[in-house]
């Protein structure tokens, strides 16, 4: 597990909006909980002169249960002085479990809290991620950027378990992460798309490279299968589908998978 081959995974960002928190150097990085070294959390340090002394460390998410493993960090600073943040993070799974899932962070008061939201539609299990890199380890090779609008994580996933690993990415919009969130799936691949939610249902809207099936399903925020189809023998271009399908108030999530791999999730409101 983690405490095998501990990463501290160091990231450094530097404020240079001219706000608040200018000059601001952030530190981000993996360590152990003070109650067992074999439990990581992701923590926070900064410096207002340089480098020359530092604030003490704080955990960028004080609220989750103890015991819980959070680790892999990565942060940047964007042009309006938010402080975004990414890690991988096992709080909705059991603690005896490597089902892990990868969040992001965001503050607007110099590090000190963070709204935090869920980047990943499905979850890795790390037994297989793991065994993908011969036990070397996974995780500490992401990326994380953003503009004044729009942060955009990017991150190694095990979740076909297939003993393989591929890159997924997701854009947050930083007006509303609650409801903004798109997980656009693995990067390269041939299916694009994009959804609108109404009152009776979803249009979706695809573009496909190639011809190809599509499986869809909407679940609820706890996983829960709400509805599922099949789109066959689909052309190369674009196509327009819609699901008449009836939701209580709530949140929800849009899964079209092709038989090639393809992937894509929509998080969505019904209102």
């Amino acid at each position: 597990d983690i405490s095998t081959r501990f990463q501290p995974t160091a990231y450094l960002a530097m404020d240079n909006t001219g706000g608040p928190f200018d000059g601001r150097l952030y530190l981000s990085f993996t360590a152990s909980e003070e109650t067992d070294p074999t439990v990581f959390d992701v923590f926070l340090m900064y410096s207002d002169d340089g480098g020359e002394t530092w604030s003490d460390r704080v955990k960028v998410h004080p609220d989750t249960e103890e015991g819980t493993q959070q680790f892999y960090s990565s942060i940047y600073v964007n042009p309006d002085g938010l402080v975004i943040m990414d890690w991988y993070d096992r709080r909705n799974h059991d603690a005896d479990s490597k089902v892990t899932d990868f969040y992001m962070g965001i503050s607007q008061d110099g590090g000190e809290t963070f709204e935090e939201v869920l980047l990943n539609s499905e979850s890795m299990d790390m037994d297989f991620s793991i065994t993908a890199s011969n036990g070397f380890g996974i995780g500490e090779y992401h990326q994380l950027i953003a503009t004044k609008h729009q942060a955009i994580s990017f991150w190694s996933d095990g979740r076909e378990n297939d003993f393989d690993l591929n890159i997924y990415y997701a854009k947050v919009d930083l007006s509303n992460p609650s409801t903004g969130t798109i997980e656009y799936g693995r990067v390269g691949q041939k299916l694009h798309a994009t959804i609108t939610s109404h009152a009776n249902g979803l249009d979706v809207l695809m573009d496909l490279e190639g011809k190809m099936d599509i499986d869809y399903q909407i679940v609820d925020m706890q996983g829960r299968l709400i509805t599922q189809g099949q789109w066959l023998g689909l052309s190369k271009g674009t196509h327009e589908k819609i699901l008449r399908v009836s939701l209580p108030f709530g949140q929800y999530v849009l899964r079209l998978q092709s038989e090639k791999g393809d992937y894509k999730a929509f998080r969505f409101l019904k209102s």
